[in-house]
């Protein structure tokens, strides 16, 4: 139960901060996505080289 929490909060905190207000630049927030996804593939994968390059 505790890796659960603990994933959810590594995801959403992050998620939280780099997501745009609505109105936002629309290429700001793919760029933004992108960063996201490339994120949690190395998280999911536990590859700490991309984890720490996303970062």
């Amino acid at each position: 139960m505790k890796k659960i929490v603990l994933c959810l909060l590594l995801v959403l905190i992050p998620l939280a901060c780099v997501t745009t207000p609505p109105g936002g630049d629309l290429e700001a927030q793919r760029a933004l996505d992108g960063l996201m996804e490339h994120w949690e593939a190395a998280l999911r994968e536990r590859n700490i080289d991309a984890f720490l390059e996303a970062y």
